[in-house]
């Protein structure tokens, strides 16, 4: 990959506002020699994909009201130009600033990855090949009937035939408008702060995987040719989300936070073979205990942390994920004569080991001793002197 990337911040030629601009390019070269992606040896796949932004804010009512707005333009060259245009606003109802209320409206896109567009991998059972056409048709997808499969699972689903074959859909960038309301405020003389919002997505092109076949009496085989494929649907898809925190710092100084998280695939795809991928937990929980120094130079910290189980889909498999619950801790000593804090702590220290997706390592408790010396920066220019 080659990047080059420009900004360019007007604030030195315009004051009644900010003015920001940008630009980037990137180059792929794609070389798996033909083992992995849909290139040929001494013939990699390239890609250009350039893009440009301009963005613009503007406070009002003595700053208490700050309106941003931004548009964007993508172009891949193997697919079609993207505009996205952005619009936000915080409005400040206190002179001290101290609450505020803010909504947003923005459009995105992603264009498919680079595997998702060329992979071409015999996986045993079937061969996953990427959504761009010239792929597909290596392997006959314009001119040989294909059957969704009942399910995501190769090896015991069966070729869906009832309804004849199917027509696959192409391969084109995903795209997403959001709508965001949110607050932030400051109460109990700034002791507790509070933050929350709630979003609703609504996806036009959602990217998914899909598992066909060839009945072996098309492809004149002995058993039906399997392929998991990328494409872009045109059902609708559509999420919805919400989250609470809430930080107190109390009378002697200990700081408790706390925050929990709600997200959840409203429409997704119906269709035999397919799968969306959203791979989130519905409910995220934290709640943290902590303070710099509890009594002087010693100080700690316990995070608690918890999310619900949901279901994993990915191109290699779909499974169900266990909710899990994890505790990190440390202590903190600071010896302020040679300016060094020694930590001791561990990441999930009572050890239960969990994932966080289908196919990962299960993951134990991490335990670890430190030394940070605060003065660095001094001890080189000492030094250099």
């Amino acid at each position: 990959v080659y990047q080059l990337e420009g900004l360019y911040n007007f604030k030195n030629v315009i004051h009644f506002m900010e003015m920001q601009i940008g630009a980037s390019n990137r180059f792929y070269f794609v070389n798996s020699n033909g083992t992995v992606f849909f290139d040929k040896p001494g013939n990699p796949i390239n890609i250009n994909q350039f893009g440009t932004f301009v963005q613009i804010n503007k406070n009002f009512i003595n700053d208490q009201l700050r309106i941003t707005s931004a548009f964007r333009f993508d172009k891949n060259q193997y697919f079609e130009a993207q505009y996205t245009p952005r619009f936000s606003l915080i409005y400040f109802p206190d002179k001290k600033m101290e609450h505020s209320i803010r909504g947003t409206f923005q459009t995105a896109y992603r264009f498919p990855s680079i595997a998702d567009q060329w992979v071409d991998v015999n996986a045993g059972i079937f061969r996953t090949i990427g959504g761009m056409p010239g792929v597909r048709n290596k392997y006959k997808f314009n001119s040989m009937p294909l059957y969704p499969m009942s399910g995501r699972n190769p090896v015991k689903d069966k070729p869906v035939t009832e309804n004849g074959p199917i027509v696959l859909p192409g391969l084109s960038p995903e795209k997403v408008a959001s709508t965001e309301i949110g607050y932030k405020g400051l109460f109990l003389g700034k002791k507790l702060f509070l933050d929350t919002y709630v979003f609703y997505n609504k996806y036009k092109g959602f990217e998914a995987v899909q598992l066909v076949a060839q009945l072996a009496e098309d492809a004149g085989t002995e058993k039906d040719l399997l392929y998991q494929t990328y494409f872009t649907t045109d059902q609708p898809v559509s999420s919805f989300g919400w989250a609470v925190g809430i930080d107190y710092m109390t009378p002697v100084g200990i700081l408790i936070r706390s925050n929990v998280a709600y997200n959840k695939l409203l429409e997704s795809i119906n269709a035999p073979g397919v799968e969306a991928g959203f791979n989130s937990p519905e409910y995220r929980a934290n709640l943290s205990v902590g303070h710099h120094a509890i009594i002087p130079n010693l100080g700690f910290n316990v995070n608690f942390h918890w999310q619900s189980g949901f279901l994993w889909e990915a191109g290699f498999g779909a499974a169900k994920i266990p909710a899990f619950t994890t505790l990190d801790a440390h202590i903190s000593y600071k010896v302020s004569k040679i300016k060094t804090v020694f930590k001791l702590g561990g990441s999930n220290i009572l050890n239960n080991y969990y994932t966080t997706s289908f196919g990962s390592a299960q993951i134990g408790g991490l335990y670890y001793i430190s030394l940070v010396y605060e003065d660095i920066m001094e001890y080189a220019k000492r030094n250099k002197n």
